[in-house]
């Protein structure tokens, strides 16, 4: 009786709220979307992992000389935090979606969630020996918002663009007499660049439209001078974009830097003055 009385008051309940059982396709249409925002979540946290692998080992020379930074300044440029936490974020929509497919109730949480993380690592790392994550990171310098990804997506950018510090990057707008080169910085200043007492680092190209970074000391304004010059091993194509591209096509730059360079001209005096 009391079964019957409970089966009636539920059949009572359906009637009343005029509920409908849902159709079969919707429920494998869901599982199926769950499945690919699953994928999806793990392919960008592949991604992410690439680019973890790649920022790192193109800042290996940071670990041997600290180039003017501090220990701080140093961790956040090699340990690229914004992809570690889009990785972490990512390996958690990919537990969320498959949490809710068909079958997960049968698997704890922390084994999605391990099985997640392995797949990234694992699809990340093929990724970067691929060479995805270097043509990703050149997309994301040519098109992403300078400060965007100066300080928070490649880090490395941001710092050797501080000539304070005696760290310059930049791209080749004209070559010298193998003393001196113009260059255009990250910001588009123009500056004027001695490396006749350098070391020059294996795979350097001093040619112009090139993109190579220096360390040194600003000897007056505009005019850096350098110890040691070195390939940019990321970054390259933030150097691309058109307002960057436009000193380099500019028919009035050149000339106007080769005035400049004239007037402010004092290779004996740099000499004398640059290891002071």
């Amino acid at each position: 009786m009391i079964e019957k009385n409970f089966s009636d008051k539920i059949m009572s309940e359906i009637e009343k709220k005029k509920l409908k059982p849902k159709p079969r396709w919707e429920f494998v249409f869901k599982n199926y979307f769950l499945w690919i925002i699953g994928f999806f979540s793990l392919i960008f946290g592949a991604l992410s992992f690439s680019l973890i692998i790649y920022l790192f080992n193109s800042s290996g020379e940071i670990f041997s000389d600290r180039f003017g930074a501090s220990f701080w300044e140093v961790f956040l440029t090699v340990v690229p935090i914004f992809w570690l936490i889009f990785l972490a974020l990512f390996v958690f929509l990919f537990y969320l979606n498959l949490k809710k497919t068909k079958k997960a109730y049968k698997y704890s949480p922390l084994l999605i969630i391990a099985i997640g993380l392995i797949a990234s690592l694992a699809l990340g790392s093929s990724f970067y020996m691929l060479g995805f994550s270097k043509k990703l990171d050149n997309l994301l310098g040519k098109n992403i918002n300078p400060f965007v990804y100066g300080h928070l997506m490649n880090p490395q950018l941001e710092f050797w663009s501080n000539p304070e510090n005696g760290r310059l990057a930049g791209i080749i707008s004209e070559t010298g007499d193998g003393q001196k080169l113009f260059l255009i910085d990250k910001d588009s200043k123009e500056w004027l660049v001695y490396y006749d007492q350098a070391e020059i680092k294996p795979a350097v190209n001093l040619e112009k439209g090139y993109p190579v970074k220096f360390f040194g000391e600003i000897l007056e304004d505009n005019q850096f001078g350098a110890i040691r010059v070195m390939p940019m091993h990321s970054a390259n194509d933030f150097f691309e974009r058109p307002g960057i591209r436009r000193h380099l096509e500019d028919s009035l730059f050149r000339p106007r830097m080769e005035s400049r360079g004239r007037v402010l001209e004092k290779c004996a005096l740099h000499k004398d003055c640059l290891f002071e």
